[in-house]
C-alpha cells in the first residue's frame, strides 16, 4: 500500500489529455456507418464540414481501422504546416503510383521532394508570372471574342445572348495558359472548345501559334477526351484515399480502371517532352527546360520518369483548381447581383470599355479580391492537407488537450476551418465579400496550403484568376440558368459535377 502515493502521479499525467472526440465507431469498420452516404453520394467535403460543426476543432476519423486525427484549429494548423514535430507523408502518392510517382504536390518530405521542390519553384518565379499575365490577357480576349461570336450566332436579332456551360470554358482557357507558359505548347482546348457540339468556337480568330503541337489528331475531339479524362482520373484518386487497396477493384477504381487514363495523360506530357529533348533550355526558359535540365556534369536533373510525372501533376492540379476556383466566384456573383453590380462598378472605375489590366495594378481591384477570397472560404476546391506526426506531441484548445503519437495522419482540414463560426461568426455560412474589409487571421485561411509545401504556383493562380474576372465581367452579364445541380462533389478538387450553365449578354444589352 505505501507504494500507492507514488502511482498515483503516473496516474494524473496520463489522465491530462483528453480523448479525441469522433462520429460513433464499431468494431472493424470504425465511422463507416457516419461515412458511407457522404461517400456514395460524393459529398465527403461536407462530411468534414459536419463533423467539425459537431464535434469541435480536433476529432478523430476511424474507416476500417484506418484511423486519423482531423484539425480545424489555425494555431494548431500552424504548428502541423511550418513545425518540426509533422512531416509530409507520400499517402496521395501511394494511391496514385500507377499514374504518377514523382508528383511535387504528393511527395513526402525528403531529399527527393526538396530537389523538385527547389526546381520548381525556381521556374515558377517572377519572369514566370509575367509570361502567365500576357498569356491571360491573349486568351481571355480570345474568349471575349467567341463570347460575342456566340452571341451573334446564338442570339440573331431577338434576345441578345447565349447560353454556356462556364466551367467548360474556364477550363479550356486555363488549360491553354497553363500549357503555354509551362510548355511553350499550345493545345487549343479554347479555339476548339464547344460543349453544344456545334463548330462556332472554331472562328475564335487571332489564336496563337506556338512551337509544339501537342496530339496529331482533331483539336476539339482532343479537349473532349481531356475534359472527361480529367473527372474521371479525379473520382479515382480521390476514392482510393478512403477505401482500402483490397476494395479498390470492387468500387471500379483499381488498375484496371486507371491505365487507360494514365496511359492518356502520360502520353500527352510524352508528347511534349520527347520533341525538346537534346535542343537544351527554351528562350524564355519554360517549366518543360526545367525539367529537362542538366547538372554542370551532363547529367539529367530529372529522369524521364520524374519528368513526365511532374509534368501530368502540373497540368490535373495546376488547371483544375483555377478553373473550378472561378466557377465558384461565377456561382456566387449570379446569385446576388449586388456583388456583380460592384464589381462592375470597380472595373470600370479604373479601365475604359476596352482597356486591359496592367499586371501591376492587379492589387488595386480590392473588391474583386474581397470577392475571390471569399469564394474561396465558402466554396474551398481543396478539402484539407495531409500530414504525419514524426515524434510525440500534443495539440491544446479550449476544449481540451490531446497527445498525438508519433506515426498518427494528421489532417488539416480547410473545409472545416472555413465554416468554423469561432473564426468566421455567426454569419459562417453566408456568402459576404465585406468581412474581408476587417483583418483575419490568416491562419485559418489556407487555399493553397501552408508551410514549407505551400503551392508554388498561388502567385499564378492568382493573376490568372484576377485577369480572367475582370475581363469577363468588363464586358458581359451573367444570369444563372435555373434547375441546376448546385451541390460540390468530391474529386481532386471539390467541384460542381455538371459545371455551371448560365446565360451570357453583352453589358448595354437588355
Amino acid at each position: 500500500m505505501n507504494c500507492l502515493p507514488w502511482l498515483w502521479p503516473w496516474k494524473r499525467l496520463d489522465d491530462q489529455y483528453s480523448k479525441i472526440p469522433s462520429m460513433p465507431q464499431y468494431p472493424l469498420i470504425g465511422s463507416y456507418p457516419s461515412f458511407k452516404d457522404f461517400l456514395a453520394q460524393d459529398t465527403v467535403n461536407l462530411y468534414f464540414r459536419k463533423c467539425h460543426k459537431e464535434l469541435g476543432p480536433v476529432i478523430e476519423h476511424n474507416l476500417f481501422g484506418n484511423k486519423n486525427v482531423s484539425v480545424a484549429d489555425p494555431d494548431i494548423s500552424k504548428q502541423i504546416l511550418s513545425g518540426p514535430h509533422f512531416g509530409r507523408h507520400d499517402f496521395l502518392i501511394a494511391n496514385s503510383r500507377d499514374l504518377t510517382e514523382f508528383a511535387l504536390f504528393g511527395m513526402s518530405t525528403g531529399p527527393v521532394w526538396k530537389s523538385h521542390r527547389k526546381a520548381i519553384v525556381a521556374g515558377l518565379g517572377p519572369q514566370f508570372v509575367k509570361k502567365s499575365y500576357t498569356a491571360s490577357i491573349e486568351l481571355m480576349q480570345d474568349f471575349v471574342r467567341l463570347l460575342n461570336l456566340k452571341i451573334n450566332n446564338d442570339s440573331g436579332s431577338s434576345s441578345g445572348e447565349t447560353e454556356i456551360n462556364i466551367r467548360t470554358y474556364l477550363s479550356a482557357v486555363t488549360l491553354d495558359i497553363i500549357m503555354r507558359v509551362a510548355c511553350n505548347t499550345d493545345i487549343h482546348c479554347l479555339e476548339t472548345c464547344d460543349e453544344e457540339g456545334n463548330d462556332d468556337a472554331t472562328a475564335a480568330a487571332d489564336v496563337r501559334k506556338s512551337q509544339v503541337r501537342v496530339a496529331e489528331t482533331d483539336s476539339e475531339e482532343y479537349f473532349a477526351a481531356l475534359r472527361v479524362n480529367i473527372d474521371k482520373i479525379s473520382q479515382v484518386l480521390f476514392t482510393r484515399v478512403f477505401v482500402p487497396p483490397f476494395l479498390h477493384d470492387w468500387v471500379k477504381v483499381g488498375k484496371k480502371r486507371m491505365k487507360p487514363l494514365a496511359d492518356f495523360f502520360q502520353g500527352m506530357a510524352a508528347s511534349v517532352l520527347e520533341p525538346r529533348k537534346g535542343f537544351g533550355a527554351a528562350p524564355d526558359r519554360d517549366l518543360v527546360s526545367i525539367l529537362l535540365g542538366e547538372e554542370k556534369d551532363g547529367t539529367r536533373k530529372f529522369s524521364d520518369k520524374e519528368a513526365s510525372d511532374e509534368l501530368v501533376a502540373l497540368l490535373l492540379a495546376g488547371h483544375e483548381t483555377t478553373a473550378n476556383t472561378l466557377t465558384n466566384v461565377f456561382l456566387r456573383v449570379t446569385q446576388d447581383a449586388r456583388v456583380l453590380k460592384r464589381l462592375q462598378e470597380e472595373i470600370d472605375g479604373k479601365l475604359g470599355p476596352d482597356e486591359d489590366p496592367l499586371l501591376q495594378d492587379l492589387a488595386e481591384f480590392k473588391y474583386l479580391d474581397n470577392v475571390f477570397r471569399e469564394t474561396q472560404r465558402v466554396h474551398p476546391v481543396v478539402m484539407g492537407v495531409g500530414r504525419l506526426a514524426v515524434e510525440d506531441t500534443e495539440f491544446e484548445t479550449h476544449d481540451g488537450k490531446y497527445k498525438i503519437q508519433k506515426g498518427t495522419e494528421v489532417f488539416v482540414s480547410i473545409q472545416g476551418m472555413m465554416y468554423s463560426k469561432e473564426l468566421w461568426g455567426p454569419d459562417v455560412d453566408v456568402f459576404n465579400p465585406d468581412r474581408w474589409d476587417n483583418p483575419v487571421n490568416e491562419a485559418a485561411f489556407l487555399p493553397f496550403g501552408g508551410g514549407p509545401h505551400k503551392c508554388p504556383g498561388m502567385k499564378m493562380a492568382v493573376m490568372e484568376s484576377k485577369v480572367s474576372l475582370i475581363k469577363l465581367f468588363q464586358n458581359f452579364n451573367f444570369e444563372l440558368v435555373e434547375g441546376q445541380d448546385l451541390v460540390h462533389r468530391d474529386g481532386v478538387t471539390v467541384h460542381l459535377k455538371d459545371g455551371l450553365r448560365l446565360r451570357v449578354r453583352r453589358r448595354g444589352e437588355q
